[in-house]
């Protein structure tokens, strides 16, 4: 019998963890419970960015702070969630990892706590964690780790329409998952649901929320090729525009051929006169 690898490993986590979050689900599964969580995003609204929230060294920040004048990828968790939480902030890591783009350079990371009794230590545990589960690639300059008062998450949390609820007799919280991309002037540009966010599409988001501002011309002919589809709640390749794109440069080529050519062709009849 073949060994199970790394791979294999973390898929099992992975599904454990799923499970456990299942569970949780079930427990809060009641009609008044089902009314306060999930997560629907109110694509194009402005976010309050003055909101008061604290780093994790105790300082009061704003996420206008936190952002910088850059796009950021924004996620509603909670650092002692046991199951859901993780998973989020993992794949964002990951993600993050894929992208030609760089946090702290080109975008801003923060992970919110929904849970108003964690402070300070709480989050800087949870950038420990990152640094760990990265190899210390991730969880330092561009990441930000927040806490605030109930009334300051709630506002945000409703604002980007992430709904959730303390179960007193679990002593945890019933949320959905997500993350959003919000634009550097603190509109929300693009969310994605569930704990799966493809590096690509991540990449197209930024550079659509930043307006071209931040990546390359490889970005901009990307975003040129791909569509954002609300339905999904993926970027999907523009068949048309692609097609249209690489006719237009087909064309070129030719054109170039030709010139070259031709050019030849009058180099040869000068040399030959």
């Amino acid at each position: 019998m073949k060994r199970c690898g790394s791979s294999c490993r973390v898929s099992l986590g992975v599904m454990l963890s799923l499970c456990a979050a299942a569970g949780l689900v079930a427990q809060a599964s009641g009609p008044e419970v089902r009314d306060v969580v999930g997560f629907q995003p109110p694509i194009g609204v402005r976010l309050p960015m003055e909101t008061e929230l604290l780093d994790d060294a105790g300082a009061a920040c704003t996420l206008a702070d936190c952002a910088a004048g850059r796009p950021m990828i924004l996620a509603l968790v909670y650092f002692h969630c046991p199951v859901l939480c993780n998973e989020v902030v993992r794949e964002v890591v990951r993600a993050a990892e894929k992208m030609p783009l760089r946090a702290g350079t080109d975008y801003q990371v923060a992970f919110i706590s929904i849970d108003p009794t964690e402070r300070a230590p709480d989050a800087r545990r949870r950038r420990v964690q990152i640094r760990e589960w990265s190899g210390g690639k991730a969880g330092g300059a561009g990441y930000h780790l927040l806490t605030g008062s109930a009334p300051a998450v709630a506002a945000l949390a409703d604002a980007v329409g992430f709904r959730y609820r303390y179960m007193e007799e679990a002593d945890e919280f019933a949320h959905a998952s997500g993350i959003c991309i919000v634009s550097p002037d603190g509109v929300l540009s693009r969310a994605f649901r569930g704990i799966e966010y493809p590096s690509r599409d991540l990449r197209l988001g930024l550079v659509q929320a930043a307006d071209g501002e931040v990546g390359g011309v490889v970005d901009r002919l990307l975003l040129l090729c791909y569509r954002w589809d609300p339905a999904a709640g993926r970027y999907g390749l523009a068949i048309d525009r692609s097609l249209r794109i690489g006719g237009v440069l087909t064309a070129g080529l030719l054109l170039l051929l030709i010139a070259r050519t031709l050019w030849r062709e009058r180099r040869a009849r000068r040399v030959a006169g």
